[in-house]
């Protein structure tokens, strides 16, 4: 599966499942979310993934797969964002750090917050000229 990559920043959140999981040709699968306050560039969100996938406190049948990348600035909040809004859809798996999701659900999810933000802070702008 190829990774999608979007979004413009110096940090990046990220997303990775097992193969098991998304082989299975389903829409939603299982997927973990981290992120990158070091560097959004690939090499760097790579060693995040992997500190990330050896860190599980569960042994991992097979090794992980970086599936998404969004770069972003406060890493750490979208990630929250990200994560809060699987969690009000219910779709975390065992009040585990693993969602039921996609990498174009999450692409979508981001989109949508950065057009959120855009549209908060452009009103801001425009409240603050009356």
């Amino acid at each position: 599966m190829e990774i999608v990559r979007e979004g413009e920043g110096e940090e990046a959140v990220f997303a990775w499942s097992l193969p098991c999981y998304f082989s299975n040709k389903q829409k939603y699968f299982p997927m973990s979310i981290g992120h990158s306050t070091q560097g959004s560039d690939d090499a760097t969100v790579e060693q995040a993934f992997l500190v990330q996938c050896s860190g599980q406190t569960t042994y991992l049948p097979e090794k992980g797969e970086l599936l998404f990348i969004f770069r972003c600035n406060q890493s750490g909040l979208w990630k929250s964002i990200l994560e809060n809004t699987l969690r009000l859809s219910e779709r975390v798996v065992n009040k585990s750090q693993w969602f039921i999701t996609d990498p174009e659900e999450l692409t979508f999810l981001s989109k949508q917050m950065l057009g959120l933000i855009f549209n908060l802070e452009h009103e801001n702008f425009l409240n603050k000229g009356t």
